[in-house]
C-alpha cells in the first residue's frame, strides 16, 4: 500500500524532539497528543505567513482544494499552462526504499 508522504511530514519528524516512528504513526492512523499552547501559536504565525507570503505573488494558481487526484490533475494541467508558481501542488513519485 502507497504511502504518502507531505512536506509537513519532515516537520513532524523532528517535532518535538526526532522520533523515527512519528511519520509511520500519523500514516498509520494513530492517534496525537493535542498540540500545546506554544504549537497552537506556531500554526496560527505560520498560516499568518504563508497568506502573506502568497500575497507578494502575481499570478499564484492555488490548488489546495480537491482531492488529491483532482490536484495531481489540475497540477499537471497547471504546469503544461505554463504557469510559474503553483501552490499546494501534487506530485506522486514510485520510489521503493
Amino acid at each position: 500500500m502507497p504511502t504518502r508522504l507531505a512536506a509537513s511530514d519532515f516537520y513532524t519528524y523532528f517535532r518535538p524532539s526526532k522520533c523515527d516512528l512519528r511519520v509511520y504513526f500519523k500514516a498509520s492512523g494513530k492517534e496525537e497528543a493535542p498540540h500545546g499552547p506554544y504549537e497552537e501559536v506556531l500554526f496560527r504565525l505560520g498560516e499568518k505567513h504563508e497568506v502573506s507570503d502568497l500575497a507578494t505573488f502575481p499570478k499564484v494558481v492555488d490548488l489546495h482544494a480537491g482531492t488529491l487526484q483532482e490536484r495531481l490533475s489540475k497540477t499537471a494541467e497547471t504546469i503544461e499552462a505554463g504557469a510559474t508558481i503553483i501552490y499546494q501542488a501534487v506530485f506522486i513519485g514510485t520510489l521503493q526504499l
